[in-house]
């Protein structure tokens, strides 16, 4: 049986967009087929359609809350398919000002609100922050599962894999670029794995000097940014699945002032992770200092004077 907690569309055929049916929150739903995480249903008429479970969870996270409220658009609005930064659709400038209905709203980490409203091109997210000193973008995380074969780490020393990246090959960003960071949860055991609800919070220092040097005592740098994420609370099932979640941090401090030209380093702050193992829910914590080396050192990226059309 197919669950859909927060309902979904079914489309003509896998990775198509098409939204063929829409199937109400709550949805129980039949099987006839399946093609990695697509699902053939029979939606009630003699066409079958298909549906993504954890797709569609990532469409509409829980929490995901219906609403009429109105959206003011103006050449500074970008609009996203998830309530995520890394799924842009339109950037800023597409649009002509204009006020659009919402249909519905999800509020992932308490700083942020995403609105859903009916687009031209199907149903879109456009972000709204709540207050003008934090505008940056935290998405909802989404469930991946990867291939069998895919390289893993040693799931002796610990069941899970925690790794935060730049997502981006630049080191280095103009003042007005939001830059883009991504936190991935991996689970590398034979067993799925149950993480109780865990806030990550995220970290962001000028650095005072040379990088290599500056990393060595990260907490006398001056801290200016920090974000707890929406809790991870979810099932990973076994064969190197994976939950991530995409950071857009637009250079400000926790003031609201402009980041100024240097070097900066991301971190996650220490934190334990509990979790339960298996049909036998054996339980398990992987302690800070485990966390800790799985991510290595923070990631260091530069901001340059300028802008980026320039």
């Amino acid at each position: 049986m197919i669950t859909l907690p927060t309902g979904g569309y079914g489309t003509s055929a896998p990775e198509a967009d098409d939204q063929l049916k829409w199937f109400e929150a709550g949805s129980e739903l039949e099987a006839s087929a399946h093609w990695g995480d697509w699902f053939q249903i029979k939606s009630g008429t003699a066409e079958a359609v298909w549906i993504n479970p954890s797709l569609s969870l990532y469409k509409r996270p829980l929490g995901t809350v219906a609403s009429d409220e109105m959206l003011h658009f103006n050449e500074k609005t970008a609009v996203y398919t998830y309530p995520s930064p890394e799924s842009v659709v339109h950037p800023k400038g597409y649009y002509a000002p204009q006020d659009v209905q919402s249909i519905a709203k999800w509020s992932g980490d308490g700083m942020l609100d995403w609105y859903l409203f009916h687009g031209s091109d199907g149903d879109l997210w456009v972000p709204e922050p709540r207050n003008d000193t934090d505008k940056s973008l935290v998405g909802s995380w989404r469930l991946i599962q990867s291939q069998q074969d895919e390289t893993a780490g040693d799931s002796q020393v610990a069941p899970l894999e925690v790794t935060l990246l730049k997502y981006s090959q630049r080191h280095s960003f103009y003042q007005d670029e939001g830059i883009p960071f991504t936190l991935q949860v991996r689970n590398i055991s034979d067993q799925t794995l149950t993480v109780s609800p865990n806030k990550f919070e995220l970290q962001i220092f000028k650095l005072n000097g040379k990088p290599e040097e500056a990393l060595n005592h990260l907490e006398k740098n001056e801290l200016v940014w920090t974000r707890k994420l929406p809790p991870l609370s979810a099932a990973f099932p076994a064969g190197t699945s994976s939950q991530s979640i995409f950071i857009e941090w637009e250079q400000q401090n926790m003031d609201g002032i402009p980041a100024v030209p240097g070097e900066y380093a991301l971190r996650m702050v220490p934190t334990s992770i509990r979790l339960e193992m298996g049909e036998a829910k054996e339980s398990q914590v992987i302690e800070e200092e485990a966390v800790q080396k799985m991510l290595g050192d923070p990631v260091v990226f530069g901001v340059i004077e300028g802008n980026e059309g320039n």
